[in-house]
């Protein structure tokens, strides 16, 4: 028996026509001018935390840069900042200290002249004003921008002991170190972090850093920056054609401040408020930020603690609509605890300020960005982001904090591609069981589909 064939009604092709173009658009990829970079980066972030650990990501365009890419996962989670935490501290200091702001450094003394002579008796005491980043002595490789006379600060001083028409002293020298008050560790740091260079003691007079060279090339920190201090002006001295006889005690009681004009032999102003933020964010050195955590305590609170410098930081993120600690909790200022929580959020709210500001002239937040790291140069970022694609790209295209520690990656960036785009992009990932390499390459796919055509 022949059965008939039935030819499908119109409508019904029509339908069927409809339903091969879906499944075809479906697989066949997308035209290049019909990227969906919110959909690209939604599945690298989907791909990234299919491993475990916590993963939260911003990506906000900048200005008048479309939103087409805007994503943002897991934004207002809390996590582990890491070194990212820095730049809430840098970003409160351009926003609340004038950017002509200087430190001070210098010495006093309680003594007296012997008769007829270029020698003084007595104490002599160095006091610190807080200035981030004195060295004992000049150094060639300086790593601080504008280094003069800041890599020299003892030279400095000791030369202005000389100035005075002194060739000898004879006494005790001493190192006032009152300005700060006591927390000279930060609120949660390790044990086993406080012999590192990266975890030395906070201080308000700190040479090289409170940290000396243990062997070749590697340092450590110093657990006695007084000591320190003394013996390192005692060599300065030596340089400047001072000479130095120890008697404890001196020949007068001692001084904690000068006495009168006449007992202060001199005083550094140093370094200028521009010259902190680079060190401290792209070479991410912790004693420089809690050195500036307390001079904003004694700036804006007359207390130079990390208690009070913590509140000035608080205050000025409530300004940009951060509360604490629903969205930023910290205890110290360099993110080395772990006791620090911030939301991805709250960074790209800080940044996004400061690019605006910036943008807008004002000197401060334009230092605050030129401090971030930027590919192959000296920094965090100096072997990252430096083969192709990325090393077709203007200069300048990438400035960024970066942060890690033991199961956390961080990575807070201003990407501007090309002269019409620009972005904010956050990436915090804690508990990741990943390598650091590993975690660092999901940032780099995230970057990736912004900087593509």
């Amino acid at each position: 028996m022949t059965r008939a064939r039935i030819a499908p009604a119109p409508a019904a092709g029509l339908a069927m026509a409809a339903l091969v173009a879906a499944v075809v658009a479906v697989l066949m990829p997308a035209p290049a001018d019909a990227r969906n970079p919110r959909k690209e980066l939604r599945k690298v972030w989907e791909a990234g935390s299919a491993g475990g650990g916590n993963w939260a990501v911003v990506v906000r365009p900048l200005g008048e840069t479309d939103d087409d890419a805007a994503f943002e996962a897991e934004a207002t989670l809390r996590l582990l900042p890491a070194s990212t935490a820095k730049l809430f501290t840098a970003w409160t200091a351009a926003h609340v200290l004038p950017q002509d702001t200087t430190f001070a450094t210098g010495w006093v003394c309680d003594c007296q002249r012997r008769a007829g002579s270029a020698s003084l008796d007595g104490i002599f005491a160095l006091f610190g004003g807080g200035a981030p980043g004195l060295f004992s002595r000049a150094r060639g490789d300086s790593l601080d921008p504008d280094p003069a006379p800041g890599v020299s600060a003892l030279d400095s001083l000791a030369r202005m002991v000389r100035d005075w028409g002194v060739d000898s002293l004879v006494g005790e020298i001493r190192v006032e170190n009152s300005l700060y008050r006591a927390d000279s560790l930060g609120a949660g740091w390790q044990w086993d972090d406080l012999d590192e260079w990266y975890a030395a003691p906070v201080t308000a007079l700190a040479l090289d850093d409170n940290t000396e060279e243990r062997q070749a090339g590697q340092r450590a920190a110093v657990h006695s920056p007084g000591s320190y201090a003394v013996a390192r002006f005692r060599e300065a001295l030596g340089r400047a054609g001072v000479a130095f006889r120890e008697v404890r005690g001196g020949a007068r009681p001692g001084c904690d401040a000068p006495k009168s004009d006449t007992a202060r032999f001199g005083e550094l102003r140093w370094p200028p408020l521009r010259n902190v933020y680079h060190p401290m964010l792209a070479r991410s050195q912790n004693l420089r930020a809690e050195m500036l955590l307390r001079d904003l305590g004694e700036a804006r609170r007359r207390s130079a603690s990390a208690r009070s410098g913590l509140d000035v930081v608080g205050n000025a993120l409530a300004a940009i609509g951060l509360g604490v600690p629903a969205d930023v909790r910290l205890v110290d200022g360099s993110g080395l605890s772990r006791l620090n929580l911030a939301t991805a959020d709250a960074l790209a709210r800080v940044l996004t300020d400061a690019w605006t500001r910036a943008r807008d002239g004002e000197q401060g937040m334009q230092a605050l960005l030129d401090g971030l790291a930027r590919p192959g140069q000296r920094g965090t970022l100096i072997r990252r982001f430096t083969a192709d694609p990325w090393s077709a790209l203007p200069a300048g295209w990438l400035r960024a904090k970066t942060g890690s520690m033991d199961g956390v990656d961080a990575l807070a960036a201003i990407v501007q591609p090309d002269s019409e785009r620009a972005y904010v992009v956050i990436s915090l990932r804690n508990r990741f069981p990943e390598t650091h390499s590993d975690a660092r390459e999901w940032e780099e796919r995230l970057i990736r589909v912004l900087v593509e055509e």
